[in-house]
């Protein structure tokens, strides 16, 4: 018996409403019937820091048997979860804090963001963060692959342990668009309503994207290829005059929203 762990932010938040609507093409859920796995846990959330995922990973190592696989999906370094109950909130710099933890707290954040926030203390963090999963990887034998959601994989401290990953997930999400006006477009107007930038797409990818990731994850896991990110996938498909069905049936059946609180991460 094995399971699937799925831990990090939204490229790999798969949610549902509807028991009839679970994405079932979702990247994550393909990888664990690709896998044969007996479970699917997937405990990735929206706009966390890389400090909840570590929280998250903790939590799951003494469930965790030596035949199960983990995902973990780095995030940017530069979030921050301050709110124990709002680890959402950890990408502050884009979101209007004000009405969740009102203005004191929501000031105190902008001071230390002028403050005391700092290139070196970011980098340093996350090479932190990076030192312990890699640690924790060989302390528990785990067989966990780190893909990053932004970073760059080209020099410095490697992401990923045992597999090597070129690229990041932020290099696939980009590429899908046809320009940068296309990409406002699409958030703004699209999905948005020009006061606010949405993404309908499901984990930030198109749907056939999440059919190649998947086939490429699973190669990366059972054949130790190198999962490369800044290649083989489909790119510059989203434009202004894109035929409206086809981009629909690309994305979401949900429409995710920021302030959607009803939705639930799929299990299995």
């Amino acid at each position: 018996m094995s399971n699937l762990w799925v831990l990090g932010d939204s490229y790999g938040a798969h949610f549902y409403k509807d028991e009839k609507f679970k994405t079932n093409w979702f990247w994550t859920q393909q990888l664990c019937e690709k896998l044969k796995c007996d479970h699917y846990r997937n405990f990735c959330q929206p706009g966390i820091a890389n400090e909840y995922t570590q929280q998250m990973l903790t939590n799951i190592i003494k469930h965790v048997s030596p035949n199960d696989y983990i995902v973990l999906i780095s995030t940017q370094p530069g979030r921050q979860w301050f709110f124990d109950q709002h680890p959402h909130m950890a990408n502050y710099y884009n979101l209007n804090l004000v009405d969740t933890v009102g203005r004191e707290k929501a000031n105190a954040i902008r001071q230390y963001a002028i403050h005391l926030e700092s290139e070196r203390r970011v980098i340093n963090s996350f090479n932190q963060f990076l030192g312990w999963v890699h640690y924790t990887t060989d302390k528990h034998n785990l067989n966990l692959i780190i893909i990053p959601g932004f970073e760059s994989t080209e020099g410095g401290f490697p992401i990923s342990h045992l597999y090597n990953v070129r690229g990041s997930l932020l290099d696939v999400s980009n590429n899908e668009f046809c320009s940068s006006d296309d990409d406002n477009w699409f958030r703004n107007e699209f999905c948005g309503d020009n006061k606010t930038s949405l993404d309908w797409r499901a984990g930030h990818l198109i749907k056939d994207n999440h059919y190649v990731l998947a086939d490429k994850l699973y190669n990366t896991i059972i054949n130790k290829e190198e999962l490369n990110l800044s290649d083989g996938f489909k790119e510059k498909i989203i434009q202004k005059n894109i035929d409206t069905d086809y981009l629909l049936s690309q994305l979401s059946e949900l429409k995710i929203t920021l302030t959607n609180t009803d939705y639930k991460c799929v299990s299995f």
